[in-house]
């Protein structure tokens, strides 16, 4: 699975994992296994806050998602800067550092 991260200022923190085409965000899985080379999937036809404008498409097979990322306000100068793509076969999404607030 590809992902466009999307930085977003906000205190909620994500947790993502690939299985397959099963994208699990803070425990809500989405199986886009049904999705055909080629397909669309928009924003709006996905009821996560988490997918960004650019919803969800499969391209030469592989499911891209455009999701946003949420940051904190302590956040470090890496997380604002984070890779163009990331791309998970399964497991874990090596999200960046969330920095969350002191409180």
């Amino acid at each position: 699975m590809i992902f466009r991260l999307l930085m977003h200022r906000m205190e909620s923190e994500l947790s993502a994992s690939v299985d397959g085409d099963v994208l699990v965000l803070n425990g809500v899985s989405f199986d886009f296994s049904v999705l055909q080379d080629g397909d669309l999937l928009p924003k709006e036809a996905i009821s996560s806050r988490w997918i960004g404008p650019g919803g969800v498409e499969k391209i030469g097979g592989e499911v891209s998602v455009h999701l946003i990322v949420p940051y904190g306000r302590n956040a470090p100068e890496e997380t604002y800067d984070p890779p163009a793509t990331l791309e998970v076969s399964d497991g874990p999404v090596p999200l960046p550092i969330h920095g969350g607030s002191v409180g």
